[in-house]
């Protein structure tokens, strides 16, 4: 098939209408067309061709699904609860670009022994979430793990997600553990 426009050289300036008509036409790879130009062409894997994940061990670039980030807080840098009873603190964050996101961690205590907390992921710093967050009520020993449920940020620009802990008895309660997010489309 030919093309419908050729053009003599590239600093000629191209009307977009013209590219569109280039590009417009599919492109069939494997039984799959896909559009090239101002179309409405999806790509839909079926059940033995699909898209190929890396097999190396690399990591998807910025921007790409699959994006993963991650931060660690260790035991020996533990953020001491100062927060009055029932109020929230940070205990790290990270920050999400423009897309949707799965965010997930382990929140981590030592010291106290804490009782009747909670703890969760949330875009206002210092503050507990309404939902989406776990209960703590370990009044028997100082340390304990509490994985946090994972939880979805679908976000139009940066922004910053923190894991938050909080206490109703805190008992000289101190948080670490880490957090990541993966960028699911």
């Amino acid at each position: 098939m030919g093309v419908p426009n050729v053009f003599a050289n590239a600093t000629t300036s191209i009307p977009l209408v013209q590219l569109d008509q280039n590009f417009n036409t599919g492109l069939t790879i494997g039984n799959t067309t896909v559009g090239l130009g101002n179309t409405s062409t999806t790509f839909t894997p079926n059940s033995t061709a699909g898209i190929v994940g890396t097999t190396t061990n690399d990591s998807a670039n910025a921007g790409s699904i699959g994006e993963f980030i991650e931060t660690t807080v260790v035991s020996g840098s533990a953020v001491s609860y100062s927060g009055s009873a029932g109020s929230g603190q940070n205990v790290m964050s990270i920050s999400l670009t423009a897309g949707d996101w799965d965010v997930q961690g382990l929140l981590a205590t030592s010291g106290g022994p804490p009782s009747n907390g909670e703890g969760g992921f949330n875009t206002v710093t210092g503050t507990l979430p309404a939902g989406h967050y776990i209960t703590i009520n370990s009044s028997v020993s100082s340390n304990g793990s509490y994985p946090l449920p994972r939880r979805r940020f679908s976000v139009s620009g940066n922004t910053t997600v923190y894991m938050v802990m909080g206490f109703f008895n805190p008992n000289g309660v101190a948080g670490y553990g880490y957090m990541n997010a993966r960028r699911v489309r």
